[in-house]
């Protein structure tokens, strides 16, 4: 949702909660499958305006290589990273612990 925000409107963070939310143990955020659904979802329909900010693009790519290594799919995650380096290579700097970890670390056989 911010990507489609931030075409008409400029926005800023603070640091101050505003909203308290329940957290329970039956969510999105701890099924990695769900979430690497929704990031593809979300690629898809904005690829057109991520395409002009290449390092927000670059960073959906990065997410995605982490769930992968998380669920111990090595080569759906060395796929994402290398497409991540490919859209923005200067990326690398700031990323090389996905780059080792992708590379030397995880093994789908464990």
């Amino acid at each position: 949702m911010e990507i489609r925000i931030s075409k008409y409107y400029k926005y800023d963070f603070i640091k101050t909660p505003i909203v308290k939310y329940y957290l329970h143990p039956i969510r999105i955020s701890n099924n990695l499958n769900a979430i690497i659904t929704s990031l593809y979802i979300v690629l898809e329909k904005n690829v057109k305006e991520l395409k002009k900010h290449r390092y927000m693009y670059c960073e959906y790519y990065f997410k995605l290589c982490d769930l992968y290594l998380r669920l111990g799919k090595t080569k759906e995650g060395q796929k994402c990273l290398f497409r991540a380096i490919f859209i923005y290579p200067l990326s690398i700097i700031k990323k090389y612990k996905f780059i080792f970890c992708s590379l030397f670390i995880w093994n789908e056989s464990l």
